[in-house]
């Protein structure tokens, strides 16, 4: 009898470990599936930046007066590019020989020589120097110096070499080797004073006008100003830039303005993505400079082929646009920040453009407010209203419940 109950007993509980693995297999295999087969797709969005710009190839225009060279002798520069100048300035000095060409740069050597130890004799100029700092500048001086010799830089070399006479001047007083450079600043003196009485300026150039010199010329300052430049036709425009070489006249220019135009050639349907006149946009020069430029476009020209003259104005003048001619521009036309959201996710709920976002288990719909939109994505404007899409939401991009646009 007890063995019958015993085999009961086991029965049942075979039975009843029976049922129990059946619904964990069926539990788990649930919450597997679940978790293996998601019915939809999502993303995260995310802060997108779009900069829409064009990129044209064009070319400079300012007022330039070129500065003849109708006088014989060696002739010297007095100002560098892009300073200024008065009209009736001596922009270069002519000498008789190269003798008072050599004589000159020495005696201009030996003055800023003398200036050094003027101020190395000056009192307080050591006190404080920490003769270990000094000898850490020497070094470095002279591995810079060898550099420049090495790369040919020979300007730089001895403006290197200049700093690196005045670190061993000073660190000569420093050390007490020397008590003053009274001496060498009375023997530079007559040096300076014998080189002066045998060196003869014979005859100077002048500036024609006020503005800023430049040294370089290339053929265009006379065949082009800002008021021709008004005038331009599209056509004129094309023949400039498909002859951009022509031969340079005289020895320098003033430019006599700080206005410049730069002028370019577009497909008129660049006009249709937001350019008109009297807009100010963000342009870049092709090997002028890596910094961003602010220019207004002031004019536009359309002709019957597609294609349209764009003048941009600026009254920026430095050196980099002293000599600028022919340059590529890239110039920036809108730039948009927003919810970057994939073109996939887009919805719509009673006729309203949105996107399905994911809360837990559950779906919600939120607008989207577009502010740039193509084939491939939108940018949606931020917004701290909950109706609309937020960073960082997961959007619905696909699957089986999100089809057909629903």
């Amino acid at each position: 009898m007890s063995d019958i109950f015993s085999n009961q007993q086991n029965r049942i509980h075979k039975a009843l470990l029976t049922v129990f693995l059946v619904f964990v297999i069926i539990f788990l295999g649930y919450h597997l599936s679940t978790y293996l087969h998601k019915p939809y797709e999502t993303e995260t969005v995310a802060t997108t930046t779009f900069v829409d710009e064009i990129v044209l190839d064009g070319f400079f225009v300012r007022d330039e007066q070129v500065v003849s060279d109708n006088k014989d002798g060696i002739m010297k520069c007095n100002y560098e590019d892009g300073q200024r100048v008065r009209e009736g300035s001596d922009l270069l000095s002519i000498y008789g020989s190269q003798q008072d060409q050599i004589n000159l740069q020495l005696v201009e050597s030996y003055t800023r020589e003398y200036e050094q130890l003027k101020t190395l004799s000056g009192e307080g100029a050591v006190k404080g120097s920490r003769i270990d700092i000094i000898v850490k500048q020497i070094e470095q001086l002279q591995l810079e110096y060898v550099e420049q010799l090495e790369s040919g830089n020979f300007v730089k070399a001895i403006e290197i070499k200049e700093s690196l006479t005045y670190q061993l001047n000073k660190l000569q007083l420093c050390k007490g080797e020397v008590s003053d450079y009274n001496d060498a600043m009375k023997q530079l003196q007559d040096k300076i004073a014998t080189l002066s009485t045998q060196t003869s300026v014979i005859g100077n150039i002048d500036s024609p006008a006020n503005g800023y010199f430049s040294g370089k010329t290339d053929g265009f300052e006379t065949a082009l100003s800002l008021k021709q430049a008004r005038k331009l036709s599209v056509a004129d425009a094309q023949q400039i830039l498909a002859s951009p070489s022509r031969t340079a006249a005289g020895i320098g220019k003033v430019v006599t303005s700080n206005d410049w135009y730069y002028c370019a050639i577009a497909e008129t349907s660049d006009l249709t993505r937001g350019l008109h006149v009297g807009q100010k946009v963000q342009v870049k020069f092709g090997s002028l400079s890596p910094q961003t430029y602010t220019v207004t476009l002031v004019r536009t020209e359309e002709n019957q082929n597609g294609n349209t003259l764009l003048i941009f104005k600026s009254s920026i003048m430095n050196k980099n646009f002293i000599n600028a001619r022919f340059e590529k521009a890239s110039i920036t036309i809108n730039a948009y920040e927003g919810i970057g959201i994939s073109k996939a996710a887009i919805r719509f709920k009673d006729k309203q453009k949105g996107v399905y976002i994911v809360r837990g288990n559950n779906l919600l719909f939120r607008k989207v407010d577009p502010i740039y939109e193509d084939e491939d994505i939108i940018i949606s404007a931020f917004s701290t209203d909950t109706e609309y899409v937020s960073l960082y939401d997961k959007v619905v991009v696909g699957g089986e419940l999100i089809s057909g646009g629903s």
